[in-house]
């Protein structure tokens, strides 16, 4: 799916979902991949689930090559429910999005989710 006649040379639809099983007990971060050389990734939402411990935070992070950019957190979330988080950005090759979990149990699954738009960089 795609379409050529966009700005920024619209071409696909970026999703990807990350589960994980945090292995220790207290902070767990999840690192979503970023965009390849010649592509841009348009973010607009990000959602993360929990389902043991819902007492401390989730913080999403854009993570760019020389600093960090604290984007959304949600200081309680319930568990056994996806939580979106605000987020709008976009990702060149070498950024990526992070989602920090604090608090985590031992073998707490994680479940973090983005979605957006794909751009060729033409």
């Amino acid at each position: 799916m795609g379409n050529e006649n966009v700005i920024f040379g619209y071409n696909n639809r970026y999703a990807v979902e990350q589960w994980d099983t945090s292995n220790v007990a207290g902070a767990y971060a999840c690192n979503l991949p970023g965009p390849p050389d010649g592509e841009m990734w348009y973010v607009f939402g990000v959602s993360c689930y929990r389902n043991t411990n819902s007492s401390t935070t989730a913080r999403c992070v854009l993570v760019i090559p020389t600093k960090q950019i604290n984007m959304d957190e949600i200081d309680t979330p319930s568990i056994n429910k996806p939580y979106r988080l605000n987020v709008d950005c976009i990702l060149k090759h070498g950024d990526n999005i992070t989602v920090a979990y604090q608090g985590c149990t031992n073998g707490e699954i994680l479940i973090t989710s983005a979605w957006g738009f794909k751009m060729k960089i033409p």
